[in-house]
């Protein structure tokens, strides 16, 4: 046994130093590889999670839990854009702010960080990676105004505190590398917001008001987009109108007032 923990131990150090080393010589590519593997990682979580561990009427429903495509396009943008751009933008926060120990000097590139770069960064990301998986000009443009606060926001609660160690603690040159393990968690997120459908599949409520009987409201719900298909069949079946007043579900009433499509 120890032998087997010596020889990891010496391999892990072998591993570190190698790694170290590319970092000097090669420090853009040894950060964007690095990226691509995290980011690999945290979509594969967050596709796995899709699949079999959200509720059974949000799951995703296809014959391989990984879109390999998906995992593929943020993860090329954070190997060839994340990566180069976070290595440049360190290296100018230390030139105008200098490089040395201190939480004031630490919160002033975490801030500046996220009132300078990340508002723009986060808004090229969301929008760019939309067109790359075949969005239009114009749905990606609704999908960032709809998505990029609350993106930005989620960054910004977990990168000030994040970077504020970062440049408390961590060497220069290993920033990157631990930008990217915080990345595993946050990736998990990123995941989520930049694979976010342009229109959920959320319950749809439909107010019909029933002719020939005054006063009677029906709710018909809608459990998914292919439900929606009912909204006619519902409406001529029941004689009535479509009323865009406010929609309850069938729990707020007894069951002589509301009934559910679909069953």
């Amino acid at each position: 046994k120890m032998n087997v923990v010596r020889l990891l131990g010496r391999s892990l150090s072998s591993a570190w130093r190698a790694y170290s080393n590319a970092l000097d010589s090669k420090p853009v590519i040894t950060k964007g590889t690095t990226a691509f593997v995290i980011y690999t990682t945290s979509d594969c979580i967050r596709q796995r999670y899709e699949y079999n561990i959200l509720p059974p009427h949000k799951q995703v429903t296809k014959e391989s839990w990984w879109d390999v495509s998906r995992t593929l396009r943020l993860s090329f943008w954070y190997m060839f854009v994340h990566a180069p751009y976070v290595h440049t933008w360190f290296g100018v926060l230390d030139r105008f702010y200098g490089v040395g120990p201190g939480i004031v000097l630490a919160l002033k590139k975490a801030l500046t960080d996220q009132i300078i770069s990340m508002p723009i960064y986060m808004g090229i990301t969301l929008y760019c990676t939309s067109r790359m998986a075949g969005l239009s000009h114009d749905d990606a443009s609704i999908k960032l105004k709809r998505d990029y606060w609350p993106t930005t926001i989620g960054a910004a609660i977990t990168w000030i505190p994040a970077l504020s160690l970062n440049f408390m603690f961590v060497p220069a040159k290993f920033r990157l590398l631990y930008i990217n393990i915080v990345m595993v968690g946050f990736g998990i997120y990123m995941s989520k917001m930049v694979n976010k459908p342009l229109e959920e599949e959320d319950d749809c409520h439909v107010h019909i008001v029933a002719a020939g009987n005054e006063n009677k409201e029906f709710v018909v719900t809608f459990d998914d987009n292919e439900e929606e298909e009912n909204f006619k069949r519902v409406n001529h079946e029941h004689k009535g109108k479509i009323d865009s007043g406010p929609a309850f579900s069938k729990d707020d009433g007894d069951d002589s007032d509301g009934r559910r499509a679909g069953g």
